[in-house]
């Protein structure tokens, strides 16, 4: 038996399906995502490889900046992953002559790995999906604590639901619609992502979570809103401040404005994106965000409450106690 499982779990539950459903959905959420990752860094090597040698072809042309810009534009400008590459001009110390030394200037490229790798996991999608991919994975090497403290509480599993379900619900809602609206043409590679980490995972766990998960600590809709209510808006709250501190950095040191923040609704600064100002999005899209955070936690909760109200009537009895006490 492994040391991290409890001896009290028999041989039989590694047959069981609770725990094949979780330890299939963690390892594969998890792959997909580092998948994702290693997948666009080694595209971006590739990317920055051919620019290293297109600078080079270019090198006997006697060419301006602007004209030096539309052909980086023309020959790079639909490659994914083009804003992360950088180039600048080195200069290079040639002979010495009687008037000193001559500087000739050199074209240099330079992927940003880095700024690239804090980007991609600063996407909504990537931080609740990699999230339920631990949820699964921890479930089914620690189910004794499922629903009952830490990360596989009762709150922290509802949170979780919470979000994961705003990942689905603003991609089919917002993002998608958008982008195809925007003439995005999205291949078959970005389809199976897409559909993978905003509804068939976001799906399998939410049903999980409505369907499965059992906790002994139920609270009424009241009692939730009063005592655990706050925390699904903090950590969103949180994410909000991160992502517009981080793009107003960006911002502020010119750098491409499709690097500057996660989705569009975050382009405060544009007059207009898609018909409508930037800010403009921004509040449509707190406000969407805000009524699904509200709606669906409160909905979440109730559905436990109506499946196990044995538990409620538990969690009552003990307050009625202590007030009494």
């Amino acid at each position: 038996m492994l040391k991290f499982i409890p001896k009290s779990i028999n041989l039989a539950y590694f047959r069981n399906w609770s725990f094949l459903y979780k330890l299939f959905f963690g390892l594969f959420i998890i792959a997909l995502i580092l998948g994702s990752y290693i997948e666009n860094m080694i595209d971006l090597a590739h990317l920055n490889h051919d620019v290293e040698l297109w600078i080079k072809s270019l090198e006997a042309q006697d060419l301006t900046l602007d004209s030096f810009l539309q052909e980086y534009q023309q020959t790079f400008g639909q490659r994914s992953n083009h804003s992360w590459i950088s180039i600048y001009p080195d200069y290079v110390l040639q002979n010495q002559t009687n008037d000193g030394p001559i500087k000739i200037a050199t074209l240099i490229s330079n992927a940003k790995y880095g700024s690239y790798t804090i980007a991609f996991f600063s996407y909504f999608t990537t931080i609740s999906n990699f999230s339920i991919g631990l949820w699964f994975l921890y479930a089914a090497i620690r189910p004794q604590n499922e629903g009952k403290k830490g990360y596989l509480g009762y709150s922290s599993t509802l949170i979780l639901t919470t979000y994961i379900t705003i990942t689905m619900l603003i991609w089919l809602g917002l993002l998608l619609p958008t982008n195809l609206s925007s003439g995005t043409v999205m291949s078959a590679k970005d389809w199976f992502t897409g559909l993978m980490q905003h509804l068939i995972l976001p799906l399998a766990f939410i049903g999980y979570v409505c369907f499965t998960f059992k906790s002994e600590k139920l609270l009424t809709t009241h009692q939730y809103m009063k005592k655990e209510w706050w925390k699904v808006f903090f950590l969103l709250l949180g994410y909000g401040l991160y992502c517009l501190i981080r793009g107003e950095i960006r911002y502020r040191t010119n750098q491409p404005s499709d690097t500057l923040y996660p989705y569009f609704f975050f382009r405060i600064h544009e007059a207009k994106v898609m018909g409508l100002p930037g800010f403009a999005w921004f509040m449509i899209a707190i406000l969407l965000i805000a009524a699904i955070a509200f709606g669906f936690s409160i909905s979440y909760n109730f559905i436990q409450t109506k499946r196990f109200p044995q538990y409620l009537v538990l969690e009552e009895n003990k307050n009625e106690i202590k007030n009494k006490v």
